[in-house]
């Protein structure tokens, strides 16, 4: 609830500035960097409870490949272009980690067919 709270005020916070220079922009600015915090935020309270490990460099550049995504497609810039471009670049960032998924998915549904 603390994370959230705080998440709410950043957004205020930033909105308050940003929109009087940037217009409808600046509230955009406001709300991911309100959903940046968030997200960061509970990953880190998460890991108190759970032995995760945290890949900063790949969550900045997911984090990344959708600001920028949000940006173009909002210009109006290519949107399919910019959709499968995005969607490309994001699987190959996260390869390991879908192979490893598919891969346990595999393993567990070829035991569940040998029940």
């Amino acid at each position: 609830m603390l994370t959230t709270i705080t998440g709410a005020m950043i957004n205020i916070i930033v909105n308050y500035y940003c929109i009087q220079h940037f217009g409808i922009w600046g509230a955009v600015i406001g709300t991911m960097a309100a959903y940046v915090f968030l997200a960061l935020s509970r990953m880190i309270d998460v890991g108190r409870f759970i032995d995760i490990t945290i890949n900063y460099k790949r969550f900045i550049a997911n984090c990344s490949i959708i600001i920028i995504q949000g940006i173009l497609v909002s210009i109006g810039f290519r949107i399919y272009i910019v959709s499968l471009f995005c969607v490309c670049l994001f699987i190959i960032i996260n390869r390991i980690t879908i192979k490893e998924y598919l891969l346990a998915f595999k393993k567990e549904n070829s035991f569940h067919k040998k029940i």
